[in-house]
């Protein structure tokens, strides 16, 4: 061996320890770090019970496709219900939708218009009760 390439040896370990003394501790500190939030969050999990990649997928996106059309669906059904006067309710609500071209069953619709708060208007009927001009207690 020469001398020369003992030296580049050298070399190449003291720069080797240089960098690893700069960069190596942040870079562990980060791997730590994420070593501990997934450590946190699977430990969420198991008290959520709900499973980690199932919980990791939501992260990346938390509206599925059924809550996206849920929500396009209930734009409609309160369209339609201010349409209407806000008088009809959950069972005239689905006729009117599939008047407009929207296939929706009448169970989704009951879903989402009560979480909504959409409800017929009642109160057109006589309560049961004396409404008689003659027969008043008054006599």
């Amino acid at each position: 061996m020469t001398e020369a390439h003992v030296t580049e040896e050298r070399s190449i370990l003291k720069n080797s320890d240089r960098r690893a003394a700069r960069h190596g501790i942040a870079r562990h500190c980060l791997e730590r770090e994420a070593y501990l939030a997934e450590v946190s969050v699977r430990s969420m999990c198991c008290v959520l019970m709900v499973h980690f990649s199932g919980f990791c997928a939501y992260l990346k996106e938390p509206r599925n496709l059924r809550a996206k059309e849920d929500a396009r669906q209930t734009d409609l059904i309160h369209q339609a219900w201010t349409d209407s006067g806000k008088v009809n309710g959950y069972r005239k609500l689905p006729d009117d939708l599939r008047d407009a071209g929207e296939l929706c069953s009448e169970n989704r619709v009951v879903r989402l218009a009560s979480i909504v708060g959409i409800a017929a208007q009642n109160g057109f009927k006589r309560r049961p009760g004396r409404y008689d001009s003659q027969a008043c207690c008054c006599r």
